[in-house]
């Protein structure tokens, strides 16, 4: 059995807030008749409020590209406006003139990408307003996301697997999301906007040079930014079953991970021990950084160190209050645990995944990450430098997002030519 464990995520898009205010001059004589110097004018202004987590890539991000205001109402001609946003420019204001006064006029607020796709709405899709002679008023808006991405990561991939297919294919418009990767152990694929408040099923297929689907794993999914969503996902082989638990992360943005090459029921990270340090981009140096979240010192008669689908019994695992423990493959002045054999820590640029387990193997943290080119935010690593969790993401959920990881920059104490942190020494 493999587990997905999918978590909650702030938003990947920006948030925005609308101030309105009409200002009217006077009314019209007559529905569908007016005088133009009888209408009112609509001021508006719109803050964008950018997240601090999100997609770091320009490339990889869902931006939206014009901001669209509809008015309208039974007795007149229906007004677009549509304004071009700038992310690096948060603040907008603009004018719209000749609005026509009356009761039950409705204001309507979103935004739309390049392709005319519908990125942010209003969380009361529209608003019924009085627009009174001469009279001033205000108006809000709350823009949310309308879309979001799904996250996945399957590990463990057979060598026979030429390639990783991911369909999401929504219920009711029977609209599919698509993508795929070329065979890897650890992979990821992404599949973006994806309609909030959206029902529909996720499949997953591994498939041979010859086409041939040896694993498929299937399941619903309510897709919602507004709260965590179990999902229960199945990858189904001959002779086998492999079962794996998601969690939606909040707002949009869904993580996937399971490996196909074991029969562990991953649980929850409990996340007491953190990873927090990953080196992998050097020869027979690899070390991994542990911290431990507990305020008081602990020692742990026993851990397992967990790497791709190979664990390694670690015994009596001291850690200072809420301080660092340096596994390595060799002594280094900066190592704190050997685990042998040497080849057993074997990280590679090309990712792995890192798992901490306890004494009855349930999960504590887990890593999946990547060196290489990637669109889940994971530092491009070419040189000998670790990659390490800033400090405002230490928990079991954050630490999973490449977004909160860097690149380190600084030398390690006693080395010339390696850049990290161990120990935070």
């Amino acid at each position: 059995m493999i587990a997905f464990t999918i978590g909650r995520r702030l938003f990947l898009f920006a948030i925005i807030t609308i101030s309105i205010i009409v200002f009217i001059i006077s009314c019209g004589p007559s529905p569908m008749s007016y005088d133009i110097s009888e209408n009112g004018k609509l001021i508006f202004r719109v803050q964008v409020i950018t997240p601090s987590l999100q997609k770091n890539a320009q490339s990889a991000k869902i931006l939206f590209d014009s901001l669209v205001v509809e008015i309208s109402a039974p007795d007149i001609k229906t007004i677009h406006y549509s304004q071009k946003v700038l992310t690096s420019a948060p603040i907008v204001v603009d004018t719209i003139k000749d609005i026509p006064s009356g009761k039950h006029r409705t204001v309507k607020v979103w935004t739309v990408d390049y392709s005319g796709t519908v990125i942010h709405k209003d969380t009361a899709n529209m608003k019924d307003v009085e627009i009174k002679p001469k009279g001033t008023n205000d108006m809000e808006f709350n823009l949310l996301p309308a879309v979001g991405s799904l996250y996945l990561q399957i590990g463990g991939v057979p060598g026979e697997v030429d390639s990783v297919l991911a369909i999401y294919t929504e219920s009711v418009t029977k609209k599919q999301w698509v993508t795929s990767v070329k065979q890897k152990s650890n992979v990821i694929l992404v599949l973006d906007k994806i309609p909030n408040k959206s029902t529909g099923t996720v499949n997953v297929y591994c498939i041979t040079a010859v086409k041939d689907t040896i694993y498929r794993a299937e399941s619903k999914l309510s897709f919602d930014v507004s709260r965590p969503i179990p999902v229960n996902l199945e990858f189904r082989s001959n002779p086998g079953t492999i079962s794996l638990d998601l969690t939606i992360f909040e707002p949009g943005a869904v993580f996937v991970n399971g490996r196909i090459d074991t029969d562990l029921i991953d649980s929850i990270e409990s996340g007491e021990i953190l990873i927090t340090e990953i080196m992998y981009a050097v020869d027979d140096s690899e070390y991994i950084e542990l911290y431990s979240t507990l305020s008081s010192e602990v020692t742990y008669d026993t851990l397992y160190i967990c790497i791709n689908n190979e664990s390694r019994l670690v015994t009596n695992m001291t850690f200072a209050p809420n301080g660092y423990n340096v596994i390595s493959r060799r002594v280094l002045p900066w190592v704190d645990t050997l685990i042998k054999p040497m080849s057993f820590i074997q990280l590679t640029t090309d990712g792995s995944w890192i798992a901490v387990r306890a004494k009855n193997k349930t999960l504590i943290d887990r890593v999946i990450y990547t060196g290489r080119e990637n669109s889940a935010d994971w530092p491009k690593n070419s040189g000998k430098a670790s990659i390490f969790l800033d400090s405002s993401a230490y928990n079991a959920r954050d630490n999973n997002y490449g977004a909160n990881w860097k690149l380190s920059s600084s030398l390690i104490p006693n080395s010339t030519t390696q850049y990290g942190s161990p120990g935070r020494r």
